[in-house]
């Protein structure tokens, strides 16, 4: 949960850094990229080791809150290749680093509601 919050952590500072859509500290924002693909590696990493400890039983059980964050997991991953790749461009497009900025928020809230919902009264990670 830390990586997840992380990630939503560091996509709010991206977003908040984009002044407007035509300026913003290109340094800071590819500083940021960087720390959401850390966050992002860590958390698929312990994501895939918690399904590895998982009986068969659990795994069945979680199967619908699993496979919307793999689906998820895969979609941030390639929002955040796009985002890398736009960073390094030598005049990045501020407009479509807030455009995948924004939809990796949107995954990141999906995600913590769909934990939620196959959670239910336990605690999970907040929103930030």
């Amino acid at each position: 949960m830390a990586f997840q919050q992380n990630l939503a952590i560091f996509t709010g500072t991206l977003l908040g850094s984009l002044v407007d859509a035509g300026s913003a500290n290109i340094e800071f924002v590819r500083a940021v990229v960087v720390e959401l693909r850390r966050s992002f590696d860590q958390l698929e990493l312990h994501h895939r080791a918690h399904k590895l400890t998982m009986s068969h039983g659990t795994s069945i059980r979680l199967s619908g809150m699993m496979q919307p964050m793999d689906a998820h997991l895969a979609a941030l991953n390639t929002l955040l290749v796009e985002l890398e790749r736009e960073v390094q461009l030598s005049v990045p497009r501020v407009k479509q680093i807030a455009t995948l900025a924004g939809a990796m928020d949107a995954h990141l809230e999906a995600m913590t509601q769909t934990q939620h919902a196959a959670l239910g009264s336990r605690t999970v990670g907040a929103r930030f």
